[in-house]
């Protein structure tokens, strides 16, 4: 890591938010923090774990939250 990288890490603050309460999930801190207006308006993407189903507000149109597909009956996860 340059030095320039740790000093900027020690000086700005990256990401620190409030704290939520131990019994929020994930998902819901995500949409109450509109993360993915975030990640579109930044050109950014991420990868999440079937949790996050339902979570990306266009996800035909432009995704930016790309999880995996959940099993049904008939065919096995892919």
């Amino acid at each position: 890591m340059s030095w320039e990288r740790a000093e900027l890490l020690r000086t700005e603050p990256a990401g620190i938010s409030s704290a939520r309460p131990g019994r929020s999930s994930e998902i819901t801190a995500a949409r109450h923090d509109k993360i993915t207006a975030h990640l579109r308006e930044a050109g950014l993407g991420a990868l999440a774990d079937l949790g996050f189903v339902g979570l990306d507000d266009q996800p035909d149109d432009d995704p930016v939250i790309i999880t995996g597909r959940k099993a049904n009956r008939r065919s096995p996860p892919q």
